[in-house]
């Protein structure tokens, strides 16, 4: 299980920094960064997805240890992961710790700036369905 480190004091927040892979089928492998507010602006992109349910059956791979995560959000990292380059994203719920109930609150309230600073927005809402 992933062992946040807490974030400095200010204005930060985390990035997820996914390394890339040939194949969308690759395990999904990352190194989390913290990312201040105040000076860091369009350096990463931000990752607006729907939850689903509740289910935390993927594995993100950080720094040798383990995130479980939903298939909506392995779905997302998968589908905008390069295959040549690392990609800096924004996700909340890698990037905020889930355990932590007063880091949630602070970072809540700055969503709407994580938003805003981001390069872009990407907006996944699932793969295609084929009926």
């Amino acid at each position: 299980v992933y062992q946040y480190v807490p974030l400095p004091k200010g204005s930060f927040t985390r990035v997820i920094v996914l390394q890339p892979a040939g194949k969308k089928e690759d395990e999904l492998h990352c190194d989390i960064q913290p990312l201040n507010l105040d000076d860091q602006f369009y350096t990463y992109d931000a990752l607006s997805y729907v939850w689903g349910q509740p289910v935390f059956s993927d594995t993100l791979y950080c720094a040798g240890q383990c995130i479980k995560i939903t298939p909506t959000l392995s779905s997302a990292l998968r589908r905008f992961r390069s295959r040549t380059v690392s990609r800096r994203l924004w996700a909340d719920a890698v990037c905020i710790n889930q355990r932590d109930n007063e880091e949630k609150a602070v970072q809540v309230q700055e969503m709407a700036r994580i938003y805003l600073r981001a390069r872009s927005v990407l907006i996944y809402l699932g793969e295609p369905f084929r009926g």
